[in-house]
């Protein structure tokens, strides 16, 4: 059975657990005073049970802030991974819908463009015909690609006065970007397309020619 000393000390200790720093010292207090009465042991006046209670509230604090941060962290590296997903799939949505429209099936009620795409998938485990659909893709990719580098050119276009906002999407949608040193609008363009659009505007289009093609053009002309 516990003495009334121990009893006192061991509510003290308990009190302590949940008590600031500075309680502690009304605590050492308490037992400088029971040891001059010579009714406990000196060392205990030193804070031996004192200091290991503080050092356990210390490792204890320390460990769950560490684990706080840990926990943040994980949440943050989570949140990261789950952006990514969104990102990776929006751009697949939206090369899928650029390659309806180039297909040419854009116009499509929504019903039978559903239906086609469900035939496809019906077939999308057989690798013959996975195989012919990717030969048939990349032969009408390359084919585009051609054509789409035989019709542009280096072009810059100068307007008179600043653009509106919308007009200067259009440009950006036929090729061109803005050149904000030289202040005009450059790029790889159709020519005639190009035309029709600085027109608008007041606008003027130059060819760019290559040092070799200017060379030639002089030779031509003496």
């Amino acid at each position: 059975m516990d003495t009334p000393v121990a009893t006192w000390q061991n509510s003290e200790l308990r009190k302590l657990r949940g008590a600031p720093v500075a309680a502690h010292s009304a605590y050492k207090r308490g037992l400088q005073s029971l040891a001059s009465a010579g009714k406990i042991r000196s060392g205990l006046v030193d804070g031996e049970n004192t200091e290991s209670l503080l050092m356990a509230r210390t490792s204890l604090a320390e460990r769950m802030s560490r684990l706080e941060q840990q926990r943040a962290k994980l949440a943050q590296q989570e949140a990261k991974l789950k952006a990514d997903e969104r990102k990776q799939r929006t751009r697949r949505l939206v090369e899928a819908g650029t390659l309806i429209e180039r297909a040419g099936l854009l116009d499509l009620e929504e019903t039978a463009l559903y239906g086609a795409l469900l035939s496809l998938a019906a077939d999308a485990g057989d690798r013959a015909k996975i195989a012919g659909w990717t030969k048939a893709g990349k032969t009408a990719l390359d084919q585009a690609t051609v054509g789409k580098n035989a019709t542009t050119e280096p072009l810059i276009v100068i307007f008179p006065a600043p653009l509106p906002t919308p007009f200067a999407t259009r440009l950006r949608g036929a090729g061109l970007r803005w050149n904000k040193v030289m202040q005009h609008w450059e790029g790889l363009a159709d020519h005639d397309v190009v035309a029709a659009l600085a027109a608008e505007q007041s606008g003027s289009v130059r060819r760019v020619h290559s040092a070799a093609e200017s060379d030639r053009e002089r030779n031509t002309k003496s």
